[in-house]
């Protein structure tokens, strides 16, 4: 018996291993990327860029990076504090990618680090680059890009608030749009016009997938949204 539930544990985890669920989609073959039906022609772009975050970007970063190799142009990723030595020990080091680790559930002055590496690279992307980007859960505290007169501690505050105050997903989500200068889509519009492919996991398979893409999906919501 104890064989057999390590053998259904063991199924489960390799079911969920999120760089086996890119590689799974994705597939490199003669120049072209396809995922699923959507093919682009990697020849096209002068700059191939990765960015990302959340607590399994590390396995999703390997995947593309395997994937890719030295078309990658150049990339960054924030992983959760305390994860970057044990990925790297089982899965193996990022060559083309640089990572850093910042904080979660609560962000500090290295979510905002991870921030302005993103955004730096989102400044660098023109019309014949693509941008491809890397989400899942624990971005909105790894990486942050607060609005003028908010700082990393008002950031920190607020989260911690939110979390504790009974209010559910959506209306967390809603607040922290509007304190950002890339949640809301806000990066998708910072990366325009280069091509922009977004793959997430997610460990809540109730989450909506506007949450789990949420530097490239649209707000849909107002200031006066996040004061209600």
């Amino acid at each position: 018996l104890v064989r057999l539930a390590l053998d259904i544990a063991g199924h489960a985890l390799r079911a969920v291993d999120p760089r086996r669920a890119v590689l799974s989609r994705l597939s490199v073959q003669a120049g072209r990327l396809r995922i699923d039906n959507d093919v682009y022609d990697l020849d096209h772009f002068e700059h191939i860029y990765i960015v990302g975050g959340g607590k399994a970007c590390y396995p999703q970063a390997l995947a593309v990076e395997q994937l890719l190799g030295e078309r990658i142009t150049d990339g960054f990723i924030s992983v959760k504090k305390g994860q970057l030595v044990p990925f790297a020990e089982e899965m193996g080091r990022l060559i083309r990618l640089r990572v850093s680790e910042s904080a979660h559930p609560v962000p500090d002055e290295t979510s905002l680090v991870a921030g302005r590496e993103i955004l730096a690279i989102a400044e660098r992307a023109g019309a014949r680059d693509l941008v491809i980007c890397l989400m899942s859960g624990g971005t909105s505290a790894q990486v942050i890009a607060p609005v003028d007169g908010v700082s990393v501690a008002d950031k920190a505050e607020v989260n911690r608030l939110l979390v504790t105050s009974g209010a559910d997903i959506t209306e967390i989500m809603t607040v922290r749009r509007h304190l950002s200068r890339i949640k809301g889509g806000q990066l998708a519009a910072r990366l325009y016009p280069a091509t922009v492919i977004t793959l997430t996991v997610s460990d809540e398979k109730t989450d909506s997938l506007m949450w789990n893409t949420d530097w490239v999906s649209s707000n849909g919501t107002r200031p006066s949204d996040a004061i209600a």
